[in-house]
């Protein structure tokens, strides 16, 4: 349904701006004219367009969940919740669209109707979470739900920004010391002992021919380096590229197991959530199968199960038959269908692998801060050695001249 944006005059002659959806202008003005105004000038809104290409933070879409989940559950009507959302959500931008939702469910949308519009905003898993909840009555349930799985998404993202922050720093600290060194100092020592007679070691030869290759040659390698990078973004866009590096990827040690395990939080978090608010089996695995996992592989070992499924076989056996998922996940879904409480056996599994891959992002930080000491010790090392061997030998020969 289309907006407009309008001018109208009231009873009292007070002019009226505002935005209405609306079938067409006839439409809109009939609905005006139940509200009490006559028509002046009517024109598409465009702003609508451009709110819909925008992205907000997932901070502000928690606040919105756990702010309406509060307003439905006391019985406040659904437009005056929304109504007290936007006038009380910080962000200005999200504050326009909450209030082009209320505009649009107003106009007689259901909320999951008004909040399609938005698929930067609100993503495919919580547009059908609250349709079915719309529909089973469990509106206020679900968003309650969405609110702290998005919750736990978010404090995931911190946990591994925050793994990566030590061994990213040590890696800057590394590269630009050893690069003044390398670049600046060692060419100009070797210089001043080459024309003094001393010998250089083996040990600085090498650094120095590396540093007068790097500097000869910085153009072609930058260039080269741009190539690949460019080559593995195009690698990673195709379908069956991206699927091959993501398999891979779950093979390097630690940090394999890690993505692995959010990847499974993801899926159970996900299943759960849909199942409890009554999405049918065929359409939980159509919205996890389109790219909600995070691992292009995983998410074809999950299409491939779900062909086992369309079948007639059971999702545990499913499951079992794509030889990806562990045996632990696979007697939980078991366990959860032959008792009929499968939403609380998948949220059960998000819980333990959530723990197991925050236990694995610990355990790869407390591996990363001892490897890297060693390697910043290395190269520091290996550049003290390719300075201090040189002068030890100049100073050695000075001391046989004298």
């Amino acid at each position: 349904m289309p907006e407009f944006s309008y001018k109208a005059v009231d009873e009292t002659g007070r002019i009226v701006k505002g935005r209405l959806s609306a079938f067409d202008e006839t439409d809109l003005e009939a609905k005006l004219s139940q509200k009490g105004l006559i028509l002046v000038r009517v024109k598409k809104s465009k702003e609508s367009f451009l709110l819909r290409l925008s992205k907000v933070s997932p901070r502000f879409v928690i606040e919105f969940y756990n702010r309406l989940y509060q307003a439905i559950e006391i019985g406040l009507p659904l437009l005056s919740a929304l109504e007290e959302i936007a006038q009380g959500m910080p962000s200005k931008l999200f504050r326009k669209i909450i209030g082009d939702i209320l505009i649009a469910v107003e106009a007689g949308n259901t909320l999951h109707d008004a909040m399609m519009r938005y698929p930067n905003i609100f993503s495919k898993l919580e547009l059908n979470v609250i349709k079915m909840g719309e529909k089973s009555g469990t509106l206020p349930l679900c968003l309650k739900e969405l609110a702290g799985f998005l919750e736990w998404k978010e404090e995931t993202k911190s946990t591994i920004k925050r793994a990566m922050i030590y061994p990213c720093f040590v890696i800057l600290l590394v590269s630009v010391v050893a690069g003044i060194w390398i670049g600046y100092v060692l060419p100009q020592m070797a210089k001043l002992l080459i024309d003094m007679g001393v010998k250089l070691p083996v040990t600085t030869m090498i650094i120095l021919k590396a540093s007068i290759f790097l500097k000869s040659y910085w153009n072609i390698i930058v260039v080269l380096i741009f190539a690949i990078f460019v080559g593995f973004m195009v690698f990673t866009k195709i379908p069956q590229g991206k699927k091959l590096f993501h398999k891979y990827v779950l093979k390097i040690p630690l940090i394999g197991n890690i993505i692995f395990n959010i990847c499974l939080t993801r899926l159970c978090n996900n299943f759960a959530i849909m199942n409890k608010a009554g999405v049918s089996i065929n359409e939980i695995f159509e919205i996890l199968i389109d790219y909600s996992l995070g691992n292009r592989y995983l998410e074809d070992q999950l299409s491939i199960a779900f062909q086992h499924i369309q079948s007639g076989e059971h999702i545990s056996e499913a499951f079992e038959k794509t030889g990806i998922f562990p045996r632990l996940f696979v007697g939980a879904v078991r366990n959860g269908e032959f008792t009929g409480t499968l939403d609380e056996s998948f949220k059960r599994l998000a819980e333990y692998y959530d723990r197991e891959g925050k236990n694995r992002v610990q355990a790869l930080i407390n591996a990363l801060e001892p490897a890297t000491m060693i390697i910043l010790g290395g190269v520091f090392g290996v550049v003290a050695l390719s300075i201090l061997l040189p002068l030890y030998n100049l100073i050695g020969s000075l001391g046989k001249n004298y």
